[in-house]
């Protein structure tokens, strides 16, 4: 009941069928109001995780195997030729697949140290470390055998083989499956790209001495026709600190398997889910918004006494990282949620 100054009381009203109504009403608005905003939380999550998983463009990915090969950053990789084993007369390199340039790195000047009949049936296994096979050595078959390239970063690369036998042309094989006729492999990578900085990868290719040997039946798959084994000198790859060296960007932005690293304006997806986040149930009713908070007297500090001033390190350049679902859309959904927490206790 009310009373008032004089004494005079006013008994309550009763809650009649229409005041029941509104009541329900009020409560079954507050319940909407709070679903929506969850709703819109959840909207702005899923919308956050989809950028980042999704639609975000990555750095391309550094790999070295029969898929292809392609590094995150430039890359020097010196190749070192061990031994072969074939009758083929063959020249090792590389071919950049964007820029079409073919690099011969290693050649033999002749099919192997010492001659052999090509007679002689296939024992069908490895003859690596063995005096057999048209066995060819660093020095003797190959002059020349340690030979440096330097592999752009994001660019695309593959390893050839060019063989011959007696001045006649006998084919080309790839390091990339896809390459090769038929799609079959031809190389044979022993490590991986974490390698590259200690023990290296040893790249072991068969040249299948189709050209020779017409039954494929009889044609083996040794692997030991030409090895060469692959290191870093940059050591940016498997290990150490990547190396100091100032490139150019490209002028025109290359299509690369594992994704560029060019900027997106969906980066900012997530900041457009911040007006459904503040704009809930306050808005609804005609509020006012959110209270102003008081700014905070500053507080004067003691300046140092007579200590010399110390020199502070260049900062180096900060590498963009880029956004998560925690680090967007759950902040803002969060930040949010506790902003309504304190306007509900103000009130």
């Amino acid at each position: 009941m009310t009373i008032y100054p004089r004494g005079f009381w006013s008994p309550p009203k009763p809650q009649t069928n229409l005041t029941i109504a509104d009541s329900k009403a009020t409560q079954a608005c507050d319940s909407a109001n709070r679903r929506n905003t969850l709703a819109r939380m959840t909207i702005a999550i899923t919308s956050s995780w989809l950028a980042t998983n999704i639609a975000l463009p990555v750095h391309a990915a550094s790999l070295i195997n029969n898929s292809g090969i392609q590094f995150d950053q430039d890359t020097t990789l010196e190749s070192n030729f061990v031994e072969s084993h074939g009758a083929y007369q063959s020249t090792f390199g590389v071919i950049n697949l964007d820029t079409k340039e073919k690099t011969p790195l290693l050649v033999e000047t002749r099919a192997s140290d010492a001659p052999e009949t090509i007679f002689k049936p296939s024992t069908r296994r490895s003859h690596l470390g063995t005096n057999t096979d048209f066995r060819g050595t660093p020095g003797n078959a190959v002059p020349k055998s340690a030979s440096q390239y330097r592999f752009r970063a994001n660019q695309r690369y593959v390893l050839y083989l060019e063989s011959s036998y007696n001045g006649r042309p006998t084919g080309i094989l790839y390091s990339t499956d896809v390459l090769n006729p038929n799609r079959e492999q031809q190389v044979q990578f022993a490590g991986g790209i974490s390698d590259l900085c200690s023990s290296g990868i040893t790249v072991g290719w068969d040249d299948t001495g189709s050209k020779l040997v017409r039954d494929r039946q009889q044609q083996d798959r040794d692997f030991d026709d030409f090895v060469v084994q692959m290191k870093s000198l940059s050591c940016g790859i498997g290990g150490g600190e990547p190396s100091s060296v100032a490139v150019a960007a490209p002028d025109t932005p290359i299509a690369v398997p594992a994704g560029g690293g060019s900027f997106s304006p969906l980066w900012l997806s997530p900041l457009a889910a911040v007006p459904f986040l503040f704009g809930g149930r306050d808005n609804d009713r005609g509020g006012g918004g959110s209270p102003v908070p008081r700014p905070i007297p500053s507080v004067p500090v003691p300046q140092p006494t007579s200590s010399p001033p110390v020199p502070r390190p260049t900062p180096s350049t900060p590498v963009p990282e880029p956004l998560t679902m925690l680090g967007s859309g759950s902040a803002i959904a969060l930040g949010a949620l506790m902003n309504r927490r304190r306007n509900r206790k103000r009130k």
